[in-house]
């Protein structure tokens, strides 16, 4: 399904191992799995698709994209990687708390990176910390 441009397997960094598999078409991901609309994994395949083009086609950009999670749960769904810069995309699906708890796990492996907290909340724009930043989708894309 991959080599069909289904799916794509996405690599994991932490202490969690294996690949994620994310679906190119969400409305196929929804189908599927019989999910609602509001599903938080659908978002989660929204930043997914919107952003990993906004890096794939753009030749200058060499990066690297993974998938951040420990065992305790933590999880950065979205990592990106272009030289020592990374950068984590968290969608806060299941509550602030839980997205927190994902970047701290993601930055204690990457002390020198930078967390985006994607948020359905319209006007959302607020600087959590110096390397955490929550942030409208729609002024991210």
């Amino acid at each position: 399904m991959e080599a069909l441009f289904l799916i794509r397997l996405i690599p994991s960094a932490g202490d969690f191992k294996g690949p994620v598999v994310h679906f190119e078409d969400i409305g196929e991901l929804r189908h599927l799995l019989d999910l609602p609309p509001e599903h938080p994994r659908l978002f989660t395949g929204f930043l997914y698709h919107h952003l990993r083009v906004q890096f794939h086609y753009r030749s200058a950009m060499k990066h690297k994209l993974f998938c951040f999670r420990t065992k305790s749960g933590a999880r950065a769904p979205l990592c990106f990687q272009s030289g020592t810069n990374v950068l984590a995309v968290i969608p806060v699906e299941d509550g602030l708390e839980t997205a927190l708890f994902g970047a701290r796990a993601f930055l204690k492996a990457h002390p020198r990176g930078k967390v985006i907290l994607a948020d359905r909340e319209k006007g959302m724009d607020q600087l959590l910390t110096p390397q955490i930043r929550r942030v409208n989708v729609g002024k991210l894309l």
